[in-house]
């Protein structure tokens, strides 16, 4: 994912989340890597750094976070009529939902954590109980 460092993209946390779920399950999510890449070596890496163009023609899958949206395929990149550098992708899990092995998987984990049915050490305290005490529900945390 783009670094933070830059301020070109929000400190969103969907985002984080995906990234400690990413950490937290890369065992889980080889699969869905080789399958998506068809690549039976690929390692499950989770960084924080620039993307480059290159970075993007090389990309199996692609993907963005939101609060609402939580994790969406992207279907194409292109830069804008004007640019001097002409640059555009197409990639094939963007082009329906939940998007590839990868995009769904990471979703799917997402969901399982909000209800609930998924746990581990780096999740706990991120679910509280709505119905708490205001003092139980500081704590809980």
């Amino acid at each position: 994912t783009p670094s933070l460092d830059r301020k070109t993209i929000l400190p969103g946390v969907t985002r984080d989340s995906i990234l400690v779920l990413a950490r937290e399950y890369a065992d889980e999510l080889g699969d869905a890597m080789k399958e998506s890449t068809g690549d039976e070596s690929v390692q499950v890496t989770v960084s924080e750094r620039d993307v480059k163009v290159g970075d993007f023609n090389n990309a199996v899958e692609v993907f963005i976070t939101g609060t609402a949206a939580e994790v969406v395929p992207v279907a194409s990149l292109a830069t804008g009529s004007k640019d001097c550098d002409n640059f555009s992708v197409t990639l094939k899990h963007g082009k329906a939902l939940p998007g590839g092995p990868v995009t769904a998987k990471l979703l799917s984990i997402l969901r399982e954590v909000m209800v609930g049915k998924r746990t581990c050490d780096a999740t706990k305290g991120w679910l509280r109980d709505p119905f708490a005490s205001p003092e139980e529900f500081r704590a809980d945390g």
